[in-house]
């Protein structure tokens, strides 16, 4: 509650203290001057950086990333091997397909019987036919021919050796050339049954080794993709803080004004609140005429209430 005084007239007036923060005298050239500079400083415009954001791919990763972005992977990668549509083995017992398989393998694909053999199939795309057929043609095909040219030559010679004796073109000549072709045949049997069997595991086998391989090139291409795109989003990131810098300065640089006006040394001054004047207390007074009309002596307390307030002589 508020102190009171009273007056010669028996008036109770209100006494009090007001209190006034204000900054420390001492401190007061230093602030001053703190804060003019902070101004300055937060007026100054957005400074850009010219310069790379991030460090990027060095050359020997930009030669790695280029080398890796040229390798395919194999156009069955990802497929298991299957026998669907392999190659058949001829039947050896009969010449026109045993014999097919050389000519075949040489180009010739009009020979009788080769629809027993996938080697006179182009249009074969099979995985099995794939592996295989390289086999049968590099290596299989070269040793079936050169046992016909070693027959031939065979042949030959016997043929002269009939002419000589004179019996060329008899029973003899028939039979010396059916146990030659026999022969022929059964070496080109032999080794058409080991030479399809090679090819079919040495299809699979290299069927099996380039998957691997390729499951291998598969995951370096992914860790090295990676990396690549790991590079790229660090420039992302970068760029994005970047404008993020930019677009939140004006709210930054008001933010440390702010801040500068924080802690600041601040001393409290109390004054004194002063009695009211006699004009005040007037106010006050004829707020209660009514009341003072209402009593018998009403006029007379007016009267005596002007005098005391130097308002009537």
């Amino acid at each position: 509650m508020a102190d009171t005084t009273s007056t010669s007239s028996g008036t109770t007036l209100p006494t009090g203290t007001s209190s006034v923060s204000t900054l420390s005298d001492w401190a007061g050239p230093y602030v001053t001057n703190m804060l003019g500079q902070a101004a300055a400083v937060a007026n100054q415009p957005y400074q850009t950086y010219q310069g790379p954001l991030t460090a990027g791919p060095s050359s020997i990763q930009n030669q790695l990333f280029s080398g890796i972005g040229n390798l395919t992977l194999p156009q069955n990668y990802g497929q298991s091997w299957t026998n669907t549509g392999a190659p058949q083995m001829p039947n050896v017992n009969v010449p026109s397909q045993t014999q097919s398989v050389s000519q075949a393998g040489a180009g010739n694909t009009s020979t009788s019987g080769l629809t027993n053999t996938q080697m006179a199939q182009p249009d074969n795309n099979s995985i099995a036919a794939q592996y295989m057929n390289p086999y049968l043609a590099q290596s299989l095909t070269p040793q079936l021919n050169l046992l016909a040219q070693q027959a031939q030559t065979n042949e030959q010679s016997d043929l002269g050796k009939l002419t000589s004796q004179g019996a060329f073109g008899g029973s003899r000549q028939a039979v010396l050339q059916g146990m030659d072709q026999n022969a022929l045949l059964g070496q080109q049997a032999n080794l058409i049954g080991q030479g399809y069997n090679t090819a079919y595991n040495n299809a699979q086998n290299q069927f099996n080794t380039e998957q691997q391989q390729a499951n291998t090139l598969a995951n370096t291409m992914a860790n090295i993709g990676g990396q690549q795109q790991a590079l790229n989003q660090a420039g992302v990131t970068a760029d994005y803080n970047e404008f993020l810098n930019q677009r939140n300065y004006p709210m930054t640089q008001l933010q440390f004004e702010q801040s500068m006006l924080q802690g600041l040394p601040i001393s409290t001054v109390s004054n004194a609140v002063q009695p009211q004047s006699g004009l005040a207390s007037l106010a006050s007074t004829v707020g209660g005429l009514g009341s003072l009309l209402t009593g018998p002596t009403g006029l007379t307390s007016i009267m005596n209430s002007l005098k005391t307030l130097g308002v009537t002589s």
